[in-house]
């Protein structure tokens, strides 16, 4: 009897550390070629909120946010998804921009809402900058890093364009013959292209779209299931390095009762770039 209330003591023990959804603060530094200064860029790394509310006005996200200091802020797509008003957004981004610049690429929800250019444009009318396909100088104190920005594959399915992969690597090539000799950084939903980026150039990429495998396994806590990349996603979460190219992968900030997560709480996530040391 003992034993048996001991197992079940320990499975609710075991559920409720699972089922943890508290807000985690994951950080990060990564080496990039041609960085010139001695103090790190930080940039923070926000995705898949699908419209969720952390707090009045989203202060939670935002204290978080502000805590870290960033240089800048990226918003790497699933920030909304249909049939949800994306109010919750704009307070967000209401709020990012008064902390640092603000850098938006559309996923796959994003593209799905009624209108994703309507959506665009309120962002845009709150300062933030919109990377749809498209590449702009970030400048850092003596930094000059070249940030990219490539909406999600998705985007040919809906504007019935023949073969999706292709149009994807096609406008990928596009984005990035534009780039410069500074450090390339690209911002996208999808991390299942990695080898794609990396090809393409980029130092550094930052996704979103998995949400970290949704439910992962201990021991180890590998990813369950991910969209596009089916059970046990070799792209789930956190840091992976692909043919020379760092590759970071947030696992959201959304939650809900109808898709809970398990030992996978929502992240905020900071990256800091640095130069090489000196030899």
């Amino acid at each position: 009897m003992a034993l048996t209330a001991w197992a079940a003591g320990a499975l609710l023990a075991f559920a409720a550390a699972g089922l943890l959804q508290r807000l985690k603060i994951t950080r990060y530094r990564v080496i990039l070629p041609n960085m010139k200064g001695t103090r790190p860029v930080r940039l923070l790394l926000l995705a898949d909120l699908h419209g969720k509310r952390w707090g009045k006005g989203q202060r939670f996200l935002l204290n978080a946010a502000r805590a870290q200091q960033p240089d800048a802020v990226v918003l790497a797509g699933d920030m909304t998804e249909a049939g949800h008003s994306y109010q919750p957004v704009i307070e967000l981004a209401r709020g990012l921009t008064s902390i640092a610049p603000v850098f938006f690429v559309a996923g796959n929800h994003d593209l799905l809402t009624f209108d994703c250019d309507a959506f665009t444009h309120a962002l845009e009318k709150e300062s933030v900058v919109s990377l749809r396909d498209q590449s702009i100088p970030l400048r850092v104190r003596d930094e000059t890093i070249t940030l990219s920005g490539l909406d999600d594959p998705f985007i040919a399915f809906i504007r019935e364009w023949e073969d999706t992969d292709a149009n994807y690597e096609e406008r990928l090539r596009e984005v990035s013959a534009a780039d410069g000799p500074s450090p390339r950084v690209l911002i996208t939903h999808r991390p299942e292209y990695a080898v794609l980026y990396a090809r393409a150039g980029y130092h550094l990429a930052l996704c979103g779209h998995t949400h970290g495998g949704q439910v992962r396994l201990p021991p180890p806590l590998r990813g369950l299931y991910a969209s596009g990349q089916g059970f046990f996603p070799r792209y789930a979460a956190g840091e992976y390095r692909v043919n020379g190219m760092h590759m970071i992968i947030s696992r959201g900030l959304h939650q809900s009762v109808t898709r809970p997560r398990f030992f996978n709480r929502p992240e905020v996530v900071a990256v800091d770039m640095v130069k090489e040391a000196s030899s």
